[in-house]
């Protein structure tokens, strides 16, 4: 029989085995085992710096309940001349339990680094900081803060960047700290052996291509990661965004992991060892090429817990995930839903990820605000906020990703044809161009670009960037014109975004060979929506608006046309490839006219796969390629390709006046032939008229088509008019 006493032994993936109550004393246990029995209980030892305890006397807020707690006194222990305060004075009276250290080892300390910095003459101070992360790694002690301001660190990183035990990481918030590996290959972090310590405040992007993984490795490390986004990373196999492997234990909290791709499963987290712990999470945009998981994965090791997390808009949200390892979630596609307090409902956010809350100015409130499995207080999140007033969450958590307390929206900007860069944005001194517009927008802005013409004269310089939570709204597709001639490069590009927004604009006269010359996403999921893209030239790409690697972009209201491929690309039109984007209520005609058979309307090559609905694809020269029937319904398509099937048919759309006037006359085979969906109630069409308005038919539903054929009801009967 052994003795064990004065020990902590504490997020193990399995604490005790074959241990009785005779054998064991004066220890904490995380699992609970023999609480209250011969002196053992279960409570945070409440470590820092590694594995100092905390200790009021030593500058620390809080005592740790291991202090003082142990079976005999510290000299009886042996220990009377180590310690376990980061001042290193050593134990005296009764021993703390769990180990100690000598008292004159170097610990902990606080250390910069800075854009400003420097790696040679920097000595790690405030006044003198490093410029790289990975010089601060290899040089700082043992429990050592580790300070990284505002900036983007790629330039002199050594990736992967392995943090040692105990050492703390802390960003100056994932919004303004980036750590990018630019595509170049390999993970940004891995993280192996390491039984304490923090990455904090980060976003952490540009992985690309490992065989391993992507942002994150957690390799039988116990770290906690926090208040990070984990983005537009990807991987060839498993986990692009977070990998858990060997006995990792890795407590994940108030995360944004978003817009990842993987070719094999687990685009936003794969679990293939280890018991992590996954709180108040948002994962969305991220895409699987085999369409398995694109959530979560879980294949193997202890069970995971999951909860008080949102998983939204990410294809297949969990695959090998049981019940028993998730509670209080709100999933997507339903699973779970009405199990361990799960859900499936619209998170219903705006301004990016902030939740809709009438107390902080929003119609209507989200289903996930106090939906939690505890108090905001105990999941450590009373100091943050779901609400776009930035009034800290209280009482039971809020589901889901958290800003710091305070943080509001970015400011609403203004651009005008009357404007100037010099202004300040404002509805009374609008900007004059959109770049500069962007340059300025802040997580949740709202950019409204007035009635003119966007283009080089006037200091437009592309492709347009869009940036994460971020809306561009035009005044309406006839009004603001964004042209792109003479620019060199498409109209539009999104990399690695989730949540943004491009409403209400013309997009013309894009050219470029690398990249989709209209609207070009990649491990982007923006919402493309009332707008006209036409005349733009892809050379080697889709001219109108192109979808890789994992894009789960929402197409609707939308009006593709005259857009063309002149080179050897996938088509004039929209082209999918590995991504599951939304297409619906579009008009695509006329696009590629030199025609070349390459699937001119829709191209789509790999897996997952898009939805296609109540669109006309019509006069494109081959209207489709690589679109089967599980793909599309509800549509017109003028070569007959799924005629009959899904609701699809092949009959003149009967435009006003085609190509110049793509409305549909009166007897339209495409009036009310379309399958209505949840946004379109109270939602207008590409003209900004009324979708559902309104016929003769005792039940609405919705026309094919970027326009809403529109009624009136006269004198009791139908009347039309245009």
């Amino acid at each position: 029989t052994p003795v064990i006493s004065d020990c902590i032994i504490w997020k193990n993936t399995g604490e005790l085995s074959g241990v009785t109550a005779g054998m064991i004393s004066y220890c904490d246990i995380s699992v609970g085992s023999f609480n209250t029995t011969n002196h053992n209980f279960s409570a945070d030892p409440l470590f820092v710096n590694g594995y100092y305890l905390s200790q009021t006397a030593s500058g620390q807020g809080a005592n740790s309940p291991c202090l003082d707690a142990g079976s005999q006194t510290a000299a009886a222990a042996g220990l009377d001349a180590l310690t376990t305060r980061t001042d290193g004075q050593t134990d005296t009276g009764t021993v703390d339990i769990g180990f100690h250290l000598p008292p004159g080892l170097p610990m902990g300390g606080t250390y910069y680094v800075a854009m400003n910095g420097n790696d040679s003459s920097g000595t790690g101070s405030s006044g003198t900081p490093w410029r790289t992360i990975t010089k601060a790694m290899n040089s700082v002690p043992w429990g050592a803060v580790v300070n990284v301001a505002t900036g983007r660190y790629n330039a002199g990183e050594i990736f992967p960047i392995t943090p040692p035990d105990t050492v703390s990481l802390q960003g100056s918030g994932w919004t303004n700290c980036v750590i990018d590996r630019n595509n170049t290959g390999g993970r940004v972090f891995y993280c192996q052996n390491t039984a304490s310590g923090l990455i904090d405040g980060f976003t952490i992007r540009g992985a690309a291509d490992n065989d391993g993984s992507g942002g994150i490795t957690f390799d039988s490390a116990t770290l906690t990661f926090s208040n990070c986004r984990v983005c537009d990373n990807r991987a060839r196999q498993n986990g692009a965004g977070l990998l858990f492997q060997g006995s990792s234990l890795a407590r994940i909290i108030n995360c944004l992991i978003v817009a990842n791709n993987s070719g094999g499963s687990g685009a936003g987290i794969y679990i293939a060892g280890g018991m992590p712990t996954i709180q108040n999470c948002t994962l969305s945009g991220n895409s699987a090429d085999n369409a398995t998981g694109d959530g979560i994965t879980y294949n193997q090791g202890a069970s995971p817990v999951i909860k008080d997390c949102i998983l939204w808009n990410n294809g297949n949200e969990l695959s090998g995930v049981t019940a028993a390892m998730i509670s209080y979630c709100d999933v997507g596609n339903g699973q779970y839903k009405g199990t361990n307090n799960c859900i499936a409902a619209d998170p219903v956010c705006t301004r990016g990820y902030f939740l809709s809350q009438t107390v902080a100015g929003q119609t209507t409130n989200s289903p996930c605000v106090d939906a939690g499995s505890q108090s905001a207080t105990a999941a450590g999140l009373n100091a943050y906020a779901t609400r776009t007033d930035g009034a800290i969450d209280s009482g039971t958590v809020d589901l889901g990703y958290h800003f710091p307390g305070g943080m509001t929206p970015g400011p609403v900007l203004y651009v005008a044809a009357n404007g100037t860069n010099t202004n300040s944005g404002s509805s009374g001194a609008p900007l004059r161009t959109i770049t500069k517009a962007l340059s300025m927008a802040m997580v949740g802005s709202i950019i409204n670009v007035a009635t003119g013409l966007y283009n080089v004269a006037v200091g437009e310089t592309f492709p347009l960037n869009m940036a994460e939570c971020v809306a561009l709204q035009g005044a309406g597709a006839s009004n603001t014109i964004v042209d792109a001639a003479g620019g060199g490069y498409g109209v539009v590009y999104a990399q690695g975004l989730a949540a943004a927004k491009i409403d209400g604009f013309t997009l013309q006269n894009g050219l470029d060979g690398d990249y989709a010359a209209g609207v070009f996403c990649v491990r982007a999921c923006p919402t493309i929506s009332n707008n006209r893209i036409n005349h733009n030239d892809g050379r080697n790409k889709a001219g109108g608006i192109e979808c890789t690697a994992g894009s789960s972009a929402w197409i609707y209201n939308c009006l593709v046309i005259s857009n063309y491929d002149l080179g050897n690309g996938p088509g004039g039109a929209i082209a999918v490839s590995s991504s599951h984007p939304t297409i619906e209520s579009c008009t695509i005609v006329t696009n590629n006219p030199v025609t070349r058979k390459t699937g001119d309307g829709i191209y789509v090559t790999g897996t997952p796969a898009p939805i296609i609905r109540n669109c006309i694809v019509w006069n494109n020269g081959e209207e489709l390629r690589g679109v089967t029937s599980g793909m599309i319904s509800f549509c017109d398509m003028q070569d007959g390709q799924f005629n009959t099937t899904n609701r699809c048919f092949s009959s003149d759309p009967l435009f006003v006046a085609s190509p110049t006037n793509l409305h549909l006359k009166a007897g339209s085979p495409c009036l009310d032939t379309g399958t209505n969906q949840s946004w379109m109630t109270g939602s207008t069409d590409l003209d900004g008229n009324p979708r559902l308005s309104g016929s003769s038919k005792s039940t609405r539903f919705v026309d094919l088509g970027a326009y809403e054929y529109q009624y009136a009801v006269r004198l009791g009967t139908a009347a039309f008019f245009r």
